[in-house]
Protein backbone atom coordinates (compact mmCIF):
# COMPACT_ATOMS: atom_id res chain seq x y z
CA UNK A 1 0.00 0.00 0.00
CA UNK A 2 2.84 2.36 0.87
CA UNK A 3 4.43 1.74 -2.52
CA UNK A 4 1.17 2.42 -4.33
CA UNK A 5 0.62 5.66 -2.45
CA UNK A 6 4.20 6.76 -2.95
CA UNK A 7 3.89 6.14 -6.70
CA UNK A 8 0.60 8.04 -6.74
CA UNK A 9 1.93 11.09 -4.91
CA UNK A 10 5.38 11.29 -6.51
CA UNK A 11 4.77 10.40 -10.15
CA UNK A 12 1.00 10.65 -10.56
CA UNK A 13 1.23 7.41 -12.61
CA UNK A 14 -1.42 5.72 -10.48
CA UNK A 15 -4.87 7.19 -10.14
CA UNK A 16 -7.01 6.81 -7.04
CA UNK A 17 -9.11 4.35 -9.03
CA UNK A 18 -6.00 2.27 -9.85
CA UNK A 19 -5.09 2.13 -6.16
CA UNK A 20 -8.64 1.08 -5.20
CA UNK A 21 -8.52 -1.73 -7.78
CA UNK A 22 -5.21 -2.96 -6.38
CA UNK A 23 -6.54 -2.91 -2.82
CA UNK A 24 -9.58 -4.92 -3.96
CA UNK A 25 -7.21 -7.45 -5.51
CA UNK A 26 -5.25 -7.72 -2.24
CA UNK A 27 -8.42 -8.26 -0.22
CA UNK A 28 -9.82 -10.87 -2.61
CA UNK A 29 -6.54 -12.77 -2.81
CA UNK A 30 -6.09 -12.66 0.97
CA UNK A 31 -9.62 -13.91 1.57
CA UNK A 32 -9.19 -16.84 -0.80
CA UNK A 33 -5.78 -17.78 0.60
CA UNK A 34 -7.00 -17.74 4.20
CA UNK A 35 -10.11 -19.76 3.34
CA UNK A 36 -8.10 -22.43 1.50
CA UNK A 37 -5.50 -22.62 4.26
CA UNK A 38 -8.15 -23.09 6.95
CA UNK A 39 -9.98 -25.65 4.82
CA UNK A 40 -6.86 -27.75 4.25
CA UNK A 41 -5.88 -27.48 7.92
CA UNK A 42 -9.28 -28.72 9.09
CA UNK A 43 -9.27 -31.53 6.52
CA UNK A 44 -5.81 -32.74 7.52
CA UNK A 45 -6.52 -32.43 11.24
CA UNK A 46 -9.67 -34.49 10.64
CA UNK A 47 -7.57 -37.28 9.14
CA UNK A 48 -5.58 -37.69 12.36
CA UNK A 49 -7.75 -38.22 15.47
CA UNK A 50 -4.69 -38.29 17.74
CA UNK A 51 -3.71 -34.81 16.52
CA UNK A 52 -7.29 -33.61 17.10
CA UNK A 53 -7.16 -34.94 20.64
CA UNK A 54 -3.86 -33.18 21.39
CA UNK A 55 -5.21 -29.90 20.00
CA UNK A 56 -8.36 -30.22 22.16
CA UNK A 57 -6.23 -30.96 25.22
CA UNK A 58 -4.07 -27.90 24.57
CA UNK A 59 -7.14 -25.69 24.09
CA UNK A 60 -8.71 -27.05 27.29
CA UNK A 61 -5.46 -26.50 29.20
CA UNK A 62 -5.20 -22.87 28.08
CA UNK A 63 -8.86 -21.81 28.09
CA UNK A 64 -10.37 -24.20 30.62
CA UNK A 65 -14.16 -24.18 30.78
CA UNK A 66 -14.65 -20.41 30.52
CA UNK A 67 -16.17 -20.11 27.04
CA UNK A 68 -16.73 -16.36 27.41
CA UNK A 69 -13.14 -15.48 28.28
CA UNK A 70 -11.42 -13.13 25.85
CA UNK A 71 -8.53 -14.60 23.89
CA UNK A 72 -5.26 -12.80 24.61
CA UNK A 73 -2.00 -12.57 22.72
CA UNK A 74 -0.42 -14.69 25.44
CA UNK A 75 -3.05 -17.39 24.85
CA UNK A 76 -2.16 -17.46 21.16
CA UNK A 77 1.55 -17.66 21.97
CA UNK A 78 0.86 -20.59 24.32
CA UNK A 79 -0.76 -22.66 21.54
CA UNK A 80 2.54 -24.37 20.72
CA UNK A 81 1.16 -27.67 19.46
CA UNK A 82 -1.51 -26.05 17.29
CA UNK A 83 1.13 -23.71 15.87
CA UNK A 84 3.30 -26.70 14.93
CA UNK A 85 0.35 -28.46 13.30
CA UNK A 86 -0.55 -25.40 11.24
CA UNK A 87 3.05 -24.85 10.15
CA UNK A 88 3.30 -28.51 9.17
CA UNK A 89 0.09 -28.16 7.15
CA UNK A 90 1.50 -25.11 5.36
CA UNK A 91 4.59 -27.09 4.39
CA UNK A 92 2.49 -30.03 3.22
CA UNK A 93 -0.20 -28.10 1.31
CA UNK A 94 1.39 -24.86 0.21
CA UNK A 95 -0.95 -22.62 -1.78
CA UNK A 96 1.71 -20.54 -3.46
CA UNK A 97 3.80 -21.94 -6.28
CA UNK A 98 7.43 -22.38 -5.48
CA UNK A 99 10.21 -22.80 -8.01
CA UNK A 100 11.64 -26.27 -8.27
CA UNK A 101 15.39 -26.18 -8.50
CA UNK A 102 16.96 -28.46 -11.05
CA UNK A 103 20.73 -28.87 -11.14
CA UNK A 104 22.18 -27.99 -14.53
CA UNK A 105 25.74 -29.07 -13.82
CA UNK A 106 26.29 -32.73 -12.85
Amino acid sequence: MDLLLEKHFTTQELSTEDICEEVNTFVAAGHETVALTIGWALYLIGLYPDVQTKIHEELDWIFGTDEKREVTERDLNDLKYLDCVLKSQERKQTLLPSPIRVPTIP
